[in-house]
């Protein structure tokens, strides 16, 4: 697999391996003809997390270049956000997987003007990627909504906040946080603070 994606992108990928290493130190690919398939699993097998990315939206180029290639494996979170972490001078990155006894997952970060590169190799472990025990589409309650607002919403109720909670009600999804913060007003979402100094946010059905 060869693939070259731009710093745009890299810093894309760096906030999917942040939120999944939320949930655990490891991240599963599993890698496809159509694009990466990015999970993790908690330990008590409880929550999970998904991403998708599909090489037409996402990539400049993207081949399988041997199906003998390893494609399901695991690599730790830490190592892959510290690679997109570095940024600054980036204008694209190549990625590929290498053969042999012991692949590798290779990012190869080029700077702007092609002057630089560096070059950092991810000790990869052969692995089955866990799928879903049940069908998200036969769920008796969903939630679905454009990321945007969720995005002000979790910045109203406090960047310093490790959890939030969710609670569905009859009129709407309210988000609360345990770290006091201004009431605020965001288009279809309202936020108040109440007697226990949490501040919830809510959107109306």
């Amino acid at each position: 697999m060869e693939c070259q994606f731009n710093a745009a992108r890299l810093r894309m990928l760096l906030k999917l391996f942040v939120c999944l290493s939320k949930v655990n130190e490891e991240v599963y690919f599993d890698i496809g003809a159509t694009g990466w398939k990015l999970r993790t699993l908690n330990s008590s097998q409880s929550v999970f997390a998904a991403f998708k990315i599909d090489k037409e939206e996402f990539f400049d180029y993207y081949r399988i270049t041997d199906n003998r290639l390893v494609k399901k494996f695991k690599v730790l979170s830490r190592s892959c956000i510290q690679i997109c972490k570095s940024t600054s001078s980036v204008d694209s990155c190549h990625c590929r997987l290498t053969t042999g006894k012991e692949p590798h997952l290779v990012f190869e970060l080029t700077s702007i003007g092609g002057q630089l590169r560096k070059q950092h190799i991810l000790r990869i472990e052969e692995c089955e990627v866990f799928q879903a025990v049940y069908n998200r589409n036969s769920t008796l309650l969903r939630v679905v909504t454009e990321a945007n607002p969720i995005v002000e919403c979790l910045s109203t109720l406090g960047s310093k906040m490790d959890d939030c909670q969710l609670t569905l009600l009859a009129e709407g999804l309210q988000m609360a946080s345990p770290l006091p913060s201004t009431p605020a007003f965001l288009g279809g979402f309202s936020s108040s603070a109440s007697a226990s100094e949490k501040t919830h946010v809510q959107l109306r059905s």
